[in-house]
C-alpha cells in the first residue's frame, strides 16, 4: 500500500471496485477516484484530486486572469497583488509574499533538490521544474518515433485530438466604402 500526504491509497489490486465508489476497510471509508486507482479517506481530498483529471479551476483571482483548483492556492496568490512581502530570507534579505515562495527560494542557498525524476538521476528544486523535465523524456521518445515512421496522409488534428476536416477557403474579399468586392483574380495570379 502506497500513501501520500492526503492519505491516498494507490494499490487496489485486492479488490475489484468500480472507480467512483466508496469501500470500507477496517472501519475506514475509502473514496475511490472515478478516473484512476487512487483512494482517499476524506471526500474533500478526492474532490481536490479529481480536479487534476478534469482541469477544473473554480477559484478565480478577482484581480487577474489566474484560476486555481485549490482555494488555499488562490489565497496565497492574492497576496502577491497586495505588494506586502512579510517573509524575508535571512541569507540575502530578499522578501516574499508567501511562506511557500520563501521556502522554494531558500533551496537556492541550501542546494536542496527534493524532487527527483522517476526516469533518471536528476533532482529539482521545484515540482514544476521536475514536471517540465519529465515531459522532455517523452518529447524525445515522440521525436524518435516520428523520425522512423513514414509520413502518413496529412490529417489535421484539433485540441481534443479529433481529426478536423479540411475546409476549402473562400475567395478573399475586400470591403470598401462602396461595398464588398470578391477578388477572383487572387487565385488566378497564384498569390
Amino acid at each position: 500500500m502506497v500513501q501520500c500526504g492526503f492519505e491516498a491509497k494507490l494499490d487496489r489490486s485486492c479488490c475489484n471496485l468500480p472507480p467512483g465508489s466508496i469501500r470500507e476497510e477496517n472501519g475506514v471509508r475509502w473514496h475511490v477516484c472515478p478516473y484512476c486507482t487512487k483512494e482517499f479517506r476524506k471526500p474533500s481530498d478526492l474532490v481536490r484530486h479529481i480536479r487534476i483529471h478534469t482541469h477544473e479551476k473554480p477559484f478565480k483571482c478577482p484581480q487577474c486572469f489566474r484560476a486555481f483548483a485549490v482555494k488555499s492556492t488562490l489565497t496565497a496568490h492574492v497576496k502577491t497583488h497586495t505588494g506586502i512581502k512579510a517573509f524575508k530570507c535571512q541569507c540575502c534579505m530578499k522578501s516574499f509574499s508567501t511562506s511557500g515562495s520563501l521556502k522554494v527560494h531558500i533551496r537556492l542557498h541550501t542546494g536542496v533538490r527534493p524532487f527527483a525524476c522517476p526516469h533518471c538521476d536528476k533532482k529539482f528544486r521545484t515540482s514544476g521544474h521536475r514536471k517540465t523535465h519529465i515531459a522532455s523524456h517523452f518529447k524525445h521518445t515522440e521525436l524518435r518515433k516520428m523520425r522512423h515512421q513514414r509520413k502518413p496522409a496529412k490529417v489535421r488534428v484539433g485540441k481534443a485530438n479529433v481529426p478536423v476536416p479540411d475546409i476549402p477557403l473562400q475567395e478573399p474579399i475586400l470591403i470598401t466604402d462602396v461595398g464588398k468586392i470578391v477578388l477572383p483574380w487572387y487565385f488566378a495570379k497564384g498569390v
